[in-house]
């Protein structure tokens, strides 16, 4: 059950099963670390030992690029699709996806990598860290071009503006700060009731989305950084996030297993969707809005056509 309150009222929504989801797919993968959807439509898994490349929506696996560095705690794929960046303990992986190739290895990190995120235009790769710190990398050199200290404790979460104007850092500080890009100076921090471990913003950059500890997610303007909204979880952990590519929808991955589906506009009416074995670890949308993947601690990965969720 999600409770959600805003300008002195409450209002409280049950979930409810929606028997007429579709699952096109499902694959047993191991332990889902990230996912995300290449230009193309095909399919980055990350899993423990490196990245499936999958086609949707059979999710036959057409490659594998094997992590050199340990486990992969993390993933990021660049916005042309050429570049996928695999976070481990201290070290940062860019792989040619096309020609399956090692690029380089972003080494400064003195503890484990969290989070990564590729600004819009591809310059630029962030990195979170369990050091406290966040990183900025040039793409094509492999240089740290800063290093971002405002946060007091493990840094987990990481987006981009549209516009790359503004980084987003969540963190078990309870706080989200907002950065410039261009001065590398913080702009505001938002605080939180409980540990932060996810972030999503809208693609018209005006939305963020913070998924929290103790399953609530805040909704806050980013223009002036006033909290719009506060949907109030179930006490299972918000450990994903995602945004339909028209901003309408928003899903919530939780560490229950439930995958649930809410409306921007209407965020107090909240539906669970469909429940995984364990923890979901990621969920993204298509680039065309066709399809959802969602991904969980057992292995379970979820293709399911987003025309049978009565969304646009």
């Amino acid at each position: 059950m999600f409770r959600a309150g805003v300008a002195g009222f409450v209002g409280v929504a049950f979930f409810l099963l929606v028997a007429t989801a579709v699952l096109a797919s499902e694959v047993d993968v191991g332990c889902v670390k990230a996912l995300a959807f290449f230009p193309d439509g095909k399919l980055a898994v990350a899993v423990t030992l490196g990245v499936e490349v999958r086609e949707v929506p059979s999710l036959e696996e057409v490659k594998f690029l094997r992590a050199q560095t340990g486990f992969v705690t993390c993933m990021a794929l660049s916005p042309d699709g050429r570049l996928l960046a695999l976070g481990s303990e201290k070290k940062i992986e860019l792989w040619d996806v096309a020609g399956g190739n090692l690029v380089s290895m972003l080494e400064g990190h003195t503890n484990w990598v969290r989070a990564l995120s590729f600004s819009p235009d591809g310059k630029t790769l962030a990195s979170a860290s369990d050091d406290k710190t966040v990183r900025l990398w040039d793409v094509a050199s492999g240089n740290c071009t800063a290093t971002l200290t405002s946060h007091h404790n493990w840094v987990v979460a990481l987006a981009f503006s549209p516009g790359g104007d503004f980084l987003a850092s969540g963190s078990f500080d309870k706080t989200v700060v907002l950065w410039d890009v261009a001065t590398k100076t913080p702009l505001a921090t938002l605080a939180h009731e409980a540990r932060v471990s996810a972030l999503a913003v809208s693609s018209d950059g005006k939305l963020l989305l913070a998924g929290l500890d103790n399953g609530s997610v805040y909704f806050w303007d980013v223009a002036t950084r006033e909290l719009r909204r506060v949907l109030e979880g179930h006490g299972s952990r918000a450990g994903a996030l995602a945004l339909s590519p028209d901003g309408k929808v928003f899903i919530v991955g939780a560490d229950d297993g439930a995958v649930s589906l809410g409306r921007v506009a209407e965020p107090e009416k909240v539906t669970t969707l469909f429940t995984h074995p364990e923890a979901v670890t990621g969920v993204c949308f298509s680039p065309d809005g066709k399809f959802l993947a969602s991904g969980s601690q057992d292995g379970m990965l979820l293709l399911t056509e987003c025309a049978t969720l009565g969304l646009p």
